[in-house]
């Protein structure tokens, strides 16, 4: 996997779980008492990730396509630009 997909896939997961709060609230209630704040996150990109290829394949997207739809609708909804 090239750095790019790596990072694409990691910002897309972020943004996915934070435009579905419910979604953010089910795996924030997953995550173990004892868990490091890195793990914590890692935790959230990891399931986001699963959770958004899910709808990827829901839509028939693939979903490093679907992620930069993710991406750009995170951007236009908390006027967040990179």
């Amino acid at each position: 996997m090239e750095k790019y997909d790596a990072d694409l896939i990691a910002a897309a997961a972020i943004a996915f779980v934070s435009l579905v709060p419910a979604l953010a609230e089910e795996i924030a209630h997953t995550i173990p008492d004892e868990a490091t704040e890195p793990e914590r996150l890692e935790y959230f990109r990891q399931k986001g990730w699963a959770e958004l290829c899910l709808v990827a394949k829901h839509l028939n997207l693939e979903p490093l396509e679907f992620a930069h739809q993710v991406l750009e609708v995170h951007q236009l909804e908390t006027g967040a630009f990179n």
